[in-house]
């Protein structure tokens, strides 16, 4: 069965699998900066996202950031297990990804803070 993100139910269960190993968890340092962020946010850092997750995102939600982590996606997050995966350190993905993790079901809305400016956009491709 596909969800509504195109993903089959075994491809997420390999990825739940491999979070809760530890095997796709990255360090703190993965998502450097590009040299030219004009028209970012001095945010877009996974130190950034891993802070504003501990603050914002809901009690016991695993939090990994790296480049790729997240299937194609800027960032995801799973409900059982809670685990969210950011790709794209940008405000706007990880504002989005600890509003998602209190969702108390798929069929809730997510995403409230939108899909980004052209920069941040332009920037979140270099890192699906």
């Amino acid at each position: 069965m596909t969800g509504r993100d195109g993903w089959t139910e075994a491809t997420v269960k390999i990825v739940r699998t491999l979070a809760l190993a530890g095997l796709v968890g990255l360090t703190l340092g993965a998502c450097a900066r590009p040299a030219n962020n004009a028209g970012l946010p001095a945010a877009t850092s996974c130190a950034a996202a891993y802070a504003y997750l501990a603050a914002h995102a809901a009690p016991g939600t695993s939090v990994f950031c790296g480049p790729g982590s997240a299937l194609g996606h800027y960032g995801v997050t799973w409900l059982n297990p809670p685990i969210i995966h950011i790709a794209c350190p940008a405000p706007f993905v990880y504002m989005n990804e600890a509003y998602n993790s209190w969702r108390t079901n798929v069929n809730q809305p997510y995403d409230p803070y939108g899909q980004g400016t052209p920069a941040e956009v332009a920037f979140c491709n270099n890192y699906r």
